[in-house]
């Protein structure tokens, strides 16, 4: 019996308030660890997954195959100060071979809200599958498994476009500013190629735009705040209560249109933050796993959903109800001379029409030595019997598109 096996029949999936109770008591505070190492280990299938120190001794013995490791680097070169400086962790699996070989490919993958690298289990394979490419799973600042140092107190109230650009940058540098202390921290020194789903494609797109010289390509995985938003600014709210108020607005609508009755995924919201029958719905998101996929994808999203409250605190600065932008990724992306790829599935919630529209105006962008590449390979990809959850939900058609799309 393998430690992820045993820790799901020692933890099995809560069904009521007193099953709930006992888990949440004696679940260990590694549970969340040793459940994301099982659902990588099912997806990894010929990449062993080692310690850091095993990498190591790989390394210096001068091993050619790949292997996959956990990566925890802290991101002390934002100089942080303080208590909350031991918070400032990036949680990582590393896949590549031992030794950094000279010409190698690098492609960063970033999660969606609620969740972790651990949702590419099913999907492990085909995104490190070019032989000569190393792939970063990470888990963004104050998400997932990473740190979770608190958020930035940002003003709010000022309803002016330059008011609302101004705090939505503020929110995006936590995260992008983390990414790029990653990619110092990592030795990635050429132009990588940057995935990321739902709010992690937005997040990945701000990087890109603030960082353009470092990604040679995007793609977005049903990304949140592309499209023109139909909602009017509020005005006048500056409180508190209020931001509080309208995160979780946007959580709930996230909560309700990511996640159809009978799909096999779960969100933060699903799992909060203390024991309650709520829990119980997260069996029936999850029933087309196996038992033991379930309660390993239980006790991972147990763990990030009862964490400290950290990154989630984005939303209400980032997207209005609808997940509609405040500053729209229509209106920014054209600034990019890289190739970008939507994927979104066939009945995602997610409006399509946010992708389209923004590679006509790649399309439509004079011709130039940068831009040729960009108009000829920007495109939307429709991945069938799959919603917004498109790598979950169809892992083998969504594992074929991001085959080609990572060759090219």
């Amino acid at each position: 019996m393998t430690a992820s096996t045993a820790a799901a029949a020692a933890y099995a999936f809560p069904s009521d308030v007193r099953s709930s109770l006992s888990h949440w008591w004696h679940a260990p505070k590694d549970a969340g660890l040793v459940a994301e190492e099982g659902l990588l280990r099912r997806g990894l299938e010929s990449v062993e997954l080692v310690s850091p120190e095993v990498a190591e001794k790989r390394a210096t013995q001068g091993a050619t195959k790949k292997i996959a490791v956990f990566r925890d680097v802290a991101m002390d070169g934002l100089g942080v100060k303080g208590t909350d400086r031991k918070r400032y962790v990036l949680h990582a699996l590393e896949v590549g071979k031992p030794v950094k070989e000279r010409d190698e490919c690098t492609t960063i993958v970033t999660h969606g809200y609620g969740n972790g690298l651990g949702f590419y289990f099913q999907n492990l394979n085909a995104l490190t599958a070019p032989t000569n490419t190393r792939t970063f799973f990470l888990d963004w600042l104050g998400m997932g498994r990473s740190g979770r140092p608190n958020f930035p107190s940002i003003k709010t109230g000022d309803e002016s476009q330059e008011g609302i650009r101004s705090r939505v940058t503020q929110a995006e540098n936590f995260f992008v500013d983390s990414l790029e202390e990653f990619r110092i921290k990592s030795n990635i020194t050429t132009p990588f190629t940057l995935v990321g789903h739902s709010i992690g494609g937005y997040l990945s797109s701000a990087y890109s735009i603030r960082y353009p010289q470092h990604v040679k390509k995007l793609i977005l995985i049903s990304p949140v705040g592309v499209p023109l938003s139909p909602y009017a600014p509020a005005k006048g709210k500056d409180s508190h209560k209020t931001i509080q108020e309208e995160g979780n607005e946007i959580a709930a609508s996230l909560e309700q249109q990511m996640l159809p009755s009978g799909s096999a995924s779960a969100e933060v919201n699903d799992l909060p933050a203390a024991p309650t029958p709520q829990l119980a719905d997260a069996s029936r998101r999850f029933a087309t796993f196996e038992d033991d996929v379930k309660q390993d994808l239980f006790t991972y999203l147990y763990g990030i959903s009862t964490a400290r409250g950290s990154g989630e605190y984005c939303l209400a600065h980032l997207l209005a109800p609808g997940a509609y932008g405040r500053w729209p990724l229509l209106t920014r992306l054209d600034q990019l001379d890289i190739p970008i790829t939507f994927i979104y599935g066939d009945h995602d919630w997610m409006d399509k029409k946010g992708g389209y529209d923004v590679v006509k105006r790649l399309k439509a962008k004079p011709v130039t030595p940068e831009t040729e590449r960009q108009k000829k390979d920007s495109k939307v990809i429709i991945n069938p019997h799959s919603g917004h959850w498109v790598h979950l939900e169809n892992p083998e058609g969504f594992n074929r598109i991001i085959e080609s799309e990572l060759r090219s």
